[in-house]
């Protein structure tokens, strides 16, 4: 069984065909990268995934039960998503960005703050930065923070659409080496 598996799924908007019968799958405990020219439909995979665009036909599971479109929340609660943009809520700080899904999910403070602070340590974003708003941090450091609220549930599942686009040569090489160990099987789990 793969964790995501794409059933002959099609995509049109109008009378543009984005996806055709495109039938894959994702394995556990593996990276893999969807690559192609610009507009030949990998964004469009990618939030087919979390429920943000739905296919015209075809089916899309995860982890063996077919997506619910009436009841993503759960679903979304499993996946961690970071796109090129950020999607950062100007309004919040960066703690603030980084903490909503933990805080929506009702973990204990204590949990939040840890897990943040390990986060913003991991992607060398200081303390100072969580009290900055968005607008206050570079493109590079704005990406950073949406890579720390994707991880911040601990997810089964990363999307990152163009998340390393913003990166600097370094953070970009130390950030790729600490989702290569994520993405190992841990056995004391």
């Amino acid at each position: 069984m793969f964790p995501i598996e794409f059933q002959n799924v099609s995509k049109s908007i109008k009378e543009i065909s984005i996806l055709r019968n495109v039938s894959l799958g994702f394995k556990e405990n593996h990276i893999t990268a969807v690559i192609g020219k610009s507009g030949s439909g990998k964004s469009t995979i990618l939030k087919s995934i979390n429920g943000l665009v739905k296919p015209t036909k075809g089916e899309i599971k995860l982890f063996g039960k077919d997506l619910d479109y009436n009841n993503l929340i759960p679903t979304r609660l499993q996946i961690g998503y970071s796109v090129q943009g950020t999607g950062l809520f100007p309004h919040l700080n960066i703690f603030e960005n980084i903490s909503l899904l933990a805080k929506l999910n009702n973990r204990t403070k204590e949990e939040i703050e840890l897990r943040t602070k390990k986060l913003m340590e991991m992607t060398d974003l200081s303390q100072e930065h969580g009290l900055k708003f968005p607008y206050q941090l570079s493109g590079g450091e704005q990406q950073r923070a949406g890579l720390c609220r994707a991880m911040m549930l601990d997810p089964k599942i990363f999307i990152l659409d163009e998340a390393f686009g913003a990166l600097d040569v370094t953070t970009k090489y130390e950030i790729h080496s600490e989702f290569l160990n994520i993405q190992k099987p841990n056995p004391e789990l």
